[in-house]
């Protein structure tokens, strides 16, 4: 993980497979705090994430909202998720 919350990942020898994850910050309405939406991508977008983001850039994303669930072992509890699986990442300046 970087600086910025941004983590990288590769699979196997030759780096066929990456990931990048990492939070995007969106202010709410009436700059009355911000929401951290957890992003994913894969591949090509994976790497450009990983060599153009950094914290303040703009960025536009297109991708598929995921929302899902797991019991937490320690207090059995459900977690809620909610995260976007992005196909893709443009400069938005």
């Amino acid at each position: 993980m970087d600086e910025y919350g941004c983590t990288y990942w590769t699979s196997g020898e030759r780096s066929q497979f990456h990931i990048a994850s990492f939070y995007l910050a969106v202010p709410r309405n009436f700059n009355k705090g911000v929401n951290y939406i957890k992003i994913t991508t894969f591949g090509k977008q994976a790497d450009f994430a990983r060599d153009y983001l950094t914290k303040g850039k703009r960025v536009a994303i297109l991708g598929e909202l995921m929302i899902g669930s797991y019991k937490d072992k320690e207090t059995d509890k459900t977690v809620y998720t909610t995260e976007v699986t992005a196909s893709r990442l443009e400069f938005a300046d």
